[in-house]
């Protein structure tokens, strides 16, 4: 069972990246799994050491894909 702390740290986090969504329009297919994806690896990176160069790589291949 997950304590109250880690519940409302989640929390946080969810709204901190729903505001972070707001810059990120919803749209076609294509658009939508981009923000998806966003709100997927955001969320995971909260608790690890930003890896840059893994993010960047990410980004642009699903910039080139769209």
């Amino acid at each position: 069972m997950v304590d109250k702390e880690t519940k409302n740290k989640l929390k946080e986090r969810e709204k901190l990246v729903k505001e972070e969504l707001k810059h990120i329009p919803k749209g076609d297919r294509k658009q939508n799994e981009f923000r998806r994806n966003y709100k997927v690896l955001r969320m995971y990176n909260f608790d690890k050491k930003p890896n840059y160069d893994i993010n960047i790589k990410f980004w642009k291949e699903e910039i080139t894909n769209s």
